[in-house]
């Protein structure tokens, strides 16, 4: 079994990007990731950024892109994208008009088909990138958001990729995501946190990293592997999709270091895929 590249997040860096980028990028590749995903390009330009993967032998996995300037100008995101070689571009934080249900929702899967199109002229694979709240709003039927969604936009137009922790934090099933969208979802991030209490934990967002306190289940993100997500069982069903890359998706460490705490994360995670690669069974028993 191949096994996908590990990619460090650089939301985690987002507000000494736009200077120190220069020196992040090589920390993160001492460190062992195989490539980053990029949250921007931090104000840099596609030609410096390409520079930058290059010197220091990481591939851009992929970008998250502010979804409304993407829907204005598809062409010229599209082809920055093209020029530093990345895997995926992925839009989320859809307005909810622009959702399943929504007043706009015709225009929002006209934009897909045409942004899927340009993608994949340019090589890239566009991903929806989902969080807690397509999970938990639900269409008139009682469908998720994020369910409703994939089922709406043609598999040529538009891929999964699940951020698993934010799944599970919206009350959704991780695992019946990765099983029902499998050949879906070449890109997968694992996202890990503890809550002592899930109906407590709210909006994480609210928090502005800080960690919650009892009346919010004392919410935290947590490096992969060392909160409450069962890394153990989701490994074997994110491996049966074939993803090209994962993620070690964490959103703030509480004072912590951020290069410790993605390095123990990427160690375990790859603990977790050795593990099982040694199996060729599928999760269908295949």
């Amino acid at each position: 079994m191949t096994l996908p590249k590990i990619a460090s997040p650089t939301y985690l860096f987002r507000n000494e990007a736009p200077k120190d980028l220069p020196e992040i990028l090589p920390r993160l590749a001492q460190i062992g990731f195989d490539g980053v995903e990029l949250c921007t390009f931090f104000d840099w330009d596609a030609a410096e950024i390409r520079r930058m993967l290059t010197e220091t032998g990481l591939e851009a996995a992929g970008d998250n892109w502010p979804v409304y300037d993407l829907m204005e100008h598809p062409e010229e995101v599209v082809e920055w994208h093209r020029q530093i070689g990345a895997y995926s571009l992925t839009p989320s934080k859809f307005r909810e008009e622009h959702q399943p249900g929504g007043e706009y929702f015709d225009e929002a899967k006209e934009w897909f088909a045409r942004l899927g199109a340009l993608c994949r002229q340019a090589g890239i694979r566009l991903l929806y990138h989902n969080h807690f709240g397509e999970l938990r709003r639900k269409t008139a039927d009682g469908t998720e958001i994020l369910e409703a969604l994939m089922d709406s936009v043609p598999a040529q137009d538009l891929g999964l990729q699940p951020d698993l922790g934010w799944i599970q934090i919206g009350g959704g099933d991780p695992l019946r995501y990765l099983a029902k969208y499998r050949d879906r979802c070449s890109m997968v991030h694992f996202k890990d946190f503890y809550a002592s209490d899930m109906d407590k934990i709210g909006d994480p967002f609210d928090l502005e990293g800080r960690r919650g306190g009892p009346e919010r289940g004392h919410f935290e993100f947590r490096p992969t592997g060392y909160g409450i997500s069962n890394i153990a069982a989701q490994v074997p069903y994110v491996l049966a999709c074939r993803p090209a890359w994962v993620v070690t998706c964490q959103d703030t460490v509480y004072g912590r270091s951020r290069y410790d705490d993605l390095a123990a994360g990427l160690d375990c995670l790859r603990r977790h895929l050795a593990l099982y690669a040694q199996s060729e069974t599928d999760v269908d028993g295949h």
